[in-house]
């Protein structure tokens, strides 16, 4: 068999060919190569040729930067020619080279300087000129807006704010003051004007900022109410009012819900308010000396800090109602102090701009003249966050150590001062927070106790210290009493939970609330009621002293503040009760004595307890065993009161005599001791309220009895002549009154129909209720609770009747020229 040639295996070169477009491409054939090996033929096409890749600018070298840093950095400047200086030093002489150096470098620091501040100053001019609209044309649409709603909606979202000034007038108002109040209003039909706004940028996209520069010359009057006695009223009008300065408005907007979109309406920085004041009437009561001056001062007082940042008027678009997003329960996750000269809140942060049921601003420091700082609490709710469970209020010169893993706010978010006491003599106090594991705090607020208010009871008050000392924010200062209050996290006084380490002794809190029906003890028919509060055996000679302070000219006292004393489950606590008198030894008002061997365990009691060894009066208190006492098991038992023996005068006052250890209820009743016990004793205000809640009847009840009753006309305007004894008549829709009991129904005083009238009662000390008609009102007087009860509910119920039935004397609904009135007016 002949050999087999050897395969050829070298290839020609290949070769690109350029195949042009409008050939169409050959199918790959292939061929058969000698020897059984096919070769597959390969076609190879050109790519264009690619264009060279542009480089981009180059960063600068690394001599620019060096450059730049040395034309920059001043201090190496000088510090490169120090070597310079050293050489010129050892050739000419340092007397000669030194001062010349050291000129040099002030000149040269000196001009970098002004040069730094002038390109920030430019860069923040800048910034300003791109929100600014300088020009008035491109306000015009604002105006217009204003303008065109000012007379249809303006004064209904005000109206609210009104009465927000009056009670602010009427919370401030000086003790010998009666009343002082608001009265009608108009609003008048001129707009504010705006000259200049701009916009700020806020993260959140639902709220828009918008600040103007305000001139609002309003056509506005308002009546000014006082009254320096009661009855006697005076009359002020207030017109010509200015205001000018910056204003702030934030729209938060709700796009599911357009009508609870909330605007808010404040200034920055105090405005311009001017106004003028006149008397109304005959009584020229602004010509006595100083009375100008101090009314003046009262209404600017009243006016500014419910307008100025961060207090501000909110209303909202629509019919829906301003809910206030300190309400949302969701936790706290992040807090911080600012000061006011801050003039904005953090982004994202809510600022506590108002006490808690108060119309008074929530300044940490408030009631603190200058030069103290004004400081407000602001929070934020990160979704992210981890949330704050604990609170502490720490006082380090007083021996107050921050809790363990909390942290310590030091610094406003602008590196200022976080001292709540900044600008004070007293001590530096700061606020603390922890995120430990437990219910997170979803609230926070300020209460500030100097005036009379109810607060809320969903709110825990942070009222004592880690030390246990009293956690007054203000303490040491002319500021008002003020304490944090949070909402969520522990029900403890503290902030946080506190161990339990030994259950027959710790900490007690006693909270002296109010009081009620007091004894009279001056001249002028009232008292200046002090609480002095004691804690330890019976028989102990000397026991540490607290006192509440003076609540001047008043027999129902609300002082609201609390005490902490180191106690142990077999002490006494004892509180005498007393009136401050500035001549001679204050007036004994009363006793109380409780044991503390019936408190449970971080549990609060609350109740009223009558006064003893004194024919009336009642306390409103608190007892919290903070961290000793019974197990926490069960419901909440009222606490048993000892029965108080011993001398009322100056000497037990100044002995401390106690009585004995016998519990008794809460009766009142002529004894040896001077405790009544023939019935229960409850204040007239608990009555009241009582009998305000109860349900009308469905039936039409009647009745009658002795009333006393004021005139309905006097003698002289203002002033009444005093109650009158008078034979009341119930029946059905008509109420009548006769001089006694024996006239006949021909001879009645006056009479009134019950349809679409009301009935409501006061706080005063006394059983009285008004019932109004649309002609007048009848005040009347009962003696006691029974019949105080027995007539209102009476009324009430026959009132609620009358409105649902057709009266017979719903033609002749009242007499109003009735003869005991006619008699009055004619005396």
């Amino acid at each position: 068999m002949p050999a087999a040639d050897p395969i050829d295996t070298s290839t020609e070169p290949l070769v690109s060919k350029e195949i042009p477009a409008d050939v169409p491409a050959e199918p790959l054939v292939s061929k058969e190569v000698p020897q059984a090996v096919a070769v597959e033929e390969k076609v190879v096409v050109k790519e264009p040729a690619k264009e060279p890749v542009k480089e981009g600018p180059k960063g600068p070298s690394m001599m620019q930067k060096v450059t730049t840093l040395l034309k920059e950095n001043v201090f190496l400047q000088h510090i490169l020619l120090v070597p310079l200086v050293i050489l010129l030093t050892y050739f000419i002489g340092g007397i000669i080279i030194w001062p010349i150096f050291l000129a040099a470098s002030v000149f040269l620091s000196v001009k970098s300087i002004r040069k730094r501040k002038q390109d920030v100053y430019e860069a923040f001019v800048a910034s300003l000129e791109e929100d600014n609209i300088d020009d008035v044309q491109e306000v015009a649409w604002l105006n217009q807006i204003v303008t065109k709603y000012w007379i249809s909606c303006v004064p209904a979202l005000v109206k609210p704010h009104i009465d927000g000034v009056s009670k602010t007038l009427t919370d401030s108002k000086p003790a010998f003051i009666h009343k002082l109040e608001i009265g009608k209003w108009t609003f008048g039909k001129k707009g504010p004007r705006f000259s200049q706004i701009r916009t700020t940028k806020e993260p959140d996209a639902s709220k828009y900022v918008l600040d103007g520069e305000l001139t609002f010359v309003p056509d506005f009057s308002l009546e000014l109410r006082i009254e320096p006695v009661k009855l006697i009223v005076v009359k002020i009008l207030l017109t010509d009012v200015v205001f000018k300065g910056r204003l702030r408005i934030r729209f938060n907007l709700n796009k599911e819900s357009p009508n609870a979109s909330i605007v808010s309406v404040c200034f920055v920085g105090d405005p311009l308010i001017e106004f003028s004041i006149r008397p109304m009437g005959s009584v020229d009561m602004l010509s006595l000396p100083k009375v100008y001056e101090w009314l003046n001062e009262t209404i600017i007082n009243a006016i500014k800090p419910l307008m100025v940042w961060p207090q501000k008027l909110q209303f909202t678009l629509g019919q829906g109602e301003v809910v206030s997003e300190h309400s949302i329960d969701e936790p706290i996750t992040d807090i911080a102090i600012i000061d006011k000269d801050e003039l904005s809140e953090p982004p994202g942060y809510l600022i506590v701009e108002k006490a808690l049921n108060s119309a008074l601003p929530a300044a940490i420091n408030h009631g603190n003249p200058p030069p103290a700082k004004e400081l407000y609490l602001t929070y934020r709710r990160a979704p992210a966050g981890e949330p704050i469970t604990g609170l502490a209020v720490v006082c380090p010169s007083q021996g107050d150590v921050v809790p363990e893993g909390f942290t310590m706010i030091e610094k406003t978010p602008n590196g200022l001062s976080a001292n709540l006491n900044a600008g004070t003599k007293a001590p530096e106090v700061f606020l603390c927070y922890g995120k430990h594991p437990g219910p997170p705090i979803t609230g926070l607020g300020i209460m500030n106790i100097s005036k009379a208010v109810t607060f809320d009871d969903s709110y825990t008050r942070l009222d004592i210290t880690p030390s246990g000392k009293l956690a007054n924010i203000n303490a040491g200062t002319n500021g008002d009493p003020s304490f944090f209050a949070y909402r969520g996290g522990s029900k403890s006084f503290l902030g946080y939970p506190l161990l339990v380490t030994n259950p027959e002794r710790g900490m007690l809190r006693v909270g002296l609330i109010e009081g009620s029906d007091l004894k009279a003890a001056d001249v002028c028919g009232t008292s200046d009621p002090y609480c002095v509060f004691t804690v330890g055996p019976l028989d102990a000679k000397k026991l540490p002293k607290q006192k509440s302070s003076v609540i001047e000219y008043t027999l129902n006292p609300v002082w609201n503040e609390s005490f902490v004393f180191e106690a142990s489950v077999e002490d006494i606590l004892t509180i005498n009760l007393y009136d401050k008198d500035v001549v001679g030894s204050d007036d004994f008002l009363g006793r109380i004595q409780v044991p503390l061997n019936t408190l449970m365990c971080g549990m609060t009691v609350e109740q009223w307890i009558p006064l003893q060894l004194v024919s009336k009066g009642f306390l409103r208190l608190t007892f919290t065993a903070v961290n000793f006492g019974l197990p926490a098991e069960g419901e909440v038992k009222a606490v048993e009161v000892l029965e108080c023996q011993g001398s009322t005068g100056m000497f037990s006052k100044l002995t401390g005599s106690k009585g004995g250890i016998k519990p008794v209820p809460f009766m009142r009743g002529t004894s040896s001791s001077g405790v009544i016990r023939n019935k229960t004793a409850r204040p007239i205000k608990v009555v009241k309220q009582e009998i305000k809640v109860k349900p009308p009847g469905t039936e039409f009840i009647s009745l009658s009895g002795h009333v006393e009753k004021l005139p309905t006309k006097s003698v002289m305007i203002g002033i009444s002549q005093g109650w009158q004894r008078r034979w009341f008549v119930l029946h059905e829709h008509k109420l009548s009154y006769y001089r006694s009991s024996k006239d006949a129904a021909s001879h009645t005083l006056g009479s009134v129909g019950l349809k679409n009238a009301t009935i409501d009662t006061d706080e005063e000390n006394e059983f009285t209720f008004n019932v109004k008609t649309k002609a007048k009102t009848i005040q009347c007087k009962v003696s006691n609770e029974e019949e105080f009860v027995e007539w209102y509910h009476a009324l009430k119920t026959n009132i609620a009747l009358s409105d649902n039935v057709k009266s017979r004397f719903e033609q002749s609904e009242v007499d109003e020229n009735s003869e005991d009135d006619l008699a009055t007016a004619e005396a």
